[in-house]
């Protein structure tokens, strides 16, 4: 008997539950609404309740999700229960309102928010009588009205004062260059006539808006000036040859000779002459300068190939490859590379023996490069060893090798992971519950630190997902730094959580317009979320430069050109191909391994080591002394990205480490760098698979391995 009235009440509970009137409150928890004035609200609930004591309460609680949803009873105005559960809410994360879509039951719906909406860009659309309310010091008054608005609803401000989010912001100046002449250097914004003095390298606030034009002077005598947009960070570059500030840029041309139809080494294998577009020129064995006149790999190639002066004690490893073509302000030497291994340091007359030596390439152009990244700016020595293109050279000493560049090390392969004071803190905690309730005391004095929700998301990731997630998205209630957002892209796509990075690589763009690779990220986001018509819209529009006229994307064209290829090449049966160059349908790279190294801060110095299967290695550097030419046209157009390839035969078969050694930034301060390696192996082929990892490095010397592959 007892059972069957158990039963009873249920169902008449039920059918008490369904005939009441329901209103649905949507509560926002992200981390902006910590500063919510609870107590203005809660009173607007009392009077709505003291007016309709009896009915349903749909509650539901959301930040990038729906974090809670309950059901509460409300009868004679005692709303109790209710109270407590709206004062116990943990604040935290960004806001999305697209989950409340199908969501809302209530005749009437009340959504309590300030309106920064930093995750999709949807309005919520609903079915009941809205309601918009704010309680907040700071809320974006105009999404909010457009929710109401859209609904026909009403927008209610329950604050004494409203304080829109304003249009001025401080704008970041990043001054980098030269520094004897800096003296009396000024930035000056001419509306508000604010100004700051610069002197010494680094970072600078100017506070100013949209539209505002900032004029840089010396000694009052007006230098340059830049009207501000929706960048945030303006990188300006001091040159010391005139005194001047100056937007210096790099025009690289390079015009395809006429050859005939001879195959030749290149730094991607053996190509038709005719197909390769540039030029190079090739000296064998039996064409070097005979012993005595010469008795050095260089005194052997001396006046044997056109355009190629030795420097200083006419030695190779200081040549310069003159090319007519180029418009580099500053030549660099030739790269050299040994059987396929890029080498140093030293004279190499006194290393490579002529008579081991098979022949000896050089190759003119920057498209003859791409292989090694920006070390090969200043042309590439292909010298191809007789040991080292033997069948039996396991047996033989390979006479041509440089001395120095055996690998010998161990790098840490840990995956750096931050030993900082709040992590050692979390690691000490007995649960996952009391973990994040001690990370919610921690970030009132550490959110500022900008890698710290980055830490804690690491920490979090491997035991709740979606928490670690909600954590991360912090950064985007922020006043983000482009480090925090590139950060965060890398951590996502590592996570192979794309809607979440479409999303990040949505707000880079739209918060750094002027930066040449917000528009490529912008491109591989729409490809990893599966839109490749989109995906080749904007690398068509990147490679042609009518995606913005006013940015130069020629840093960005090497990478480019193999994503358009790469879509074509695996979705072109399904594409509008009509605005896509003919050049891009009919060829595509083909690579053993395609490598490409992004990292976080604009500024950093590092080194990239590869060691091949026999152990020997060679590095490209990201620093103001070797790649000065280069890193002022990242800052200038906005863009930290380079890639390598191995191409080759059995000889490139086996293990490859990638090591990255972090060494301070150019402006001679500590900060923490991400790198991202992203790989893919068989490149271009169909059994093309991809892999990537981001590697945290801090402080100068520390030194990781970033991957480990077998090709």
């Amino acid at each position: 008997m007892e059972k069957y009235s158990l039963i009873i009440l249920i169902a008449f509970n039920i059918l008490w539950l369904e005939a009441q009137q329901r209103t649905t409150i949507c509560w926002d928890a992200s981390h902006s609404m910590v500063k919510r004035d609870l107590v203005k609200e809660l009173n607007f609930l009392e009077s709505y309740f003291i007016q309709n004591p009896n009915l349903v309460v749909e509650l539901i609680v959301f930040d990038i999700s729906i974090a809670d949803k309950q059901i509460f009873k409300i009868e004679n105005g005692n709303w109790t229960d209710l109270k407590e559960s709206l004062n116990n809410v943990v604040y935290d994360g960004a806001t999305s309102y697209k989950s409340l879509d199908g969501n809302i039951t209530g005749q009437t719906v009340f959504i309590f928010s300030d309106g920064i909406q930093n995750l999709e860009t949807e309005k919520p659309k609903f079915n009941g009588d809205l309601q918009v309310v704010t309680a907040n010091p700071i809320f974006n008054s105009d999404n909010l009205k457009t929710i109401a608005k859209l609904n026909n609803g009403s927008f209610v401000n329950i604050k004494n004062q409203e304080q829109y989010i304003s249009n001025t912001k401080f704008y970041t100046l990043k001054i980098n260059g030269d520094l004897s002449f800096l003296n009396n250097l000024k930035a000056i914004n001419t509306n508000n006539k604010s100004s700051i003095a610069i002197k010494e390298f680094g970072e600078y606030q100017i506070e100013a808006k949209i539209d505002d034009i900032v004029i840089f002077t010396i000694d009052e005598k007006t230098l340059f000036e830049r009207t501000l947009d929706e960048t945030k960070i303006l990188n300006i570059w001091i040159d010391e040859k005139d005194g001047s500030i100056q937007l210096d840029e790099i025009e690289l041309t390079n015009d395809v000779p006429d050859a005939g139809d001879e195959e030749l080494l290149t730094a991607v294998g053996i190509k038709s002459k005719r197909s390769i577009g540039y030029a190079l020129q090739t000296v064998s064995n039996e064409d070097f300068l005979p012993a005595p006149q010469a008795n050095n790999i260089s005194g052997a190639i001396s006046g044997k190939v056109a355009g190629l002066k030795l420097g200083a004690r006419s030695d190779i490893s200081t040549a310069v490859i003159r090319n007519g073509n180029s418009s580099i302000s500053f030549p660099r030497n030739a790269l050299i590379v040994i059987d396929g291994v890029p080498v140093s340091g030293g004279q190499l007359s006194n290393f490579v023996n002529p008579d081991n030596v098979l022949d000896f390439t050089v190759l003119k152009g920057l498209a003859a490069t791409n292989r090694f990244g920006s070390d090969g700016n200043g042309g590439v020595i292909l010298i191809r060893t007789k040991t080292g293109n033997s069948s039996s050279r396991e047996n033989v000493e390979n006479t041509a090798l440089v001395k120095n560049n055996v690998y010998n090390e161990q790098a840490n392969s840990s995956f750096l992971k931050s030993t900082a004071v709040y992590i050692k803190k979390l690691k000490k905690e007995n649960s996952i519950e009391d973990a994040y309730k001690l990370y919610l005391k921690q970030r009132t004095n550490y959110q500022n630190t900008p890698e710290y929700y980055i830490d804690v998301y690491d920490f979090f990731k491997n035991i709740d997902q979606q928490l670690a997630l909600l954590i991360l998205s912090n950064i985007l209630e922020e006043e983000a730094s482009l480090m925090q957002l590139k950060t965060m892209l890398f951590k996502l796509n590592d996570a192979k959580n794309f809607h979440m990075s479409f999303i990040v690589a949505k707000k880079i763009k739209k918060d750094f317009p002027d930066r040449i690779q917000s528009y490529l990220d912008m491109a591989l986001a729409h490809k990893n979320i599966g839109e490749y018509q989109e995906a080749l819209n904007l690398l068509n529009g990147i490679k042609s430069g009518v995606i913005n006229p006013d940015l130069d994307f020629y840093g960005l064209e090497k990478t480019v050109t193999r994503e358009l290829k790469n879509i074509v090449f695996n979705h072109g049966k399904d594409l509008n191909l009509i605005a896509s160059d003919k050049i891009y349908l009919e060829t595509n790279n083909l690579f053993d391994a395609r490598i490409i190294v992004e990292w976080s801060l604009e500024e950093a110095e590092f080194e990239i080591q590869f060691v091949n299967p026999t152990k020997r290695f060679f590095k490209w550097k990201h620093t103001l002394n070797d790649n000065k030419n280069r890193i002022k046209d990242e800052l200038e157009n906005g863009y930290s990205i380079e890639e390598f390839e191995i191409v080759g035969g059995d000889e490139i078969k086996g293990e490859w480490i990638i090591n990255a050694k972090y060494l301070g930034n150019i402006n001679n301060k500590e900060d923490i760098i991400y790198l991202k390696c992203t790989i893919y192996y068989n490149f271009g082929k169909q059994n093309q698979r991809v892999e990537q990892r981001t590697l945290r490095l801090k402080g100068k010397g520390s030194e990781e391995q970033l991957f480990k592959l077998r090709i």
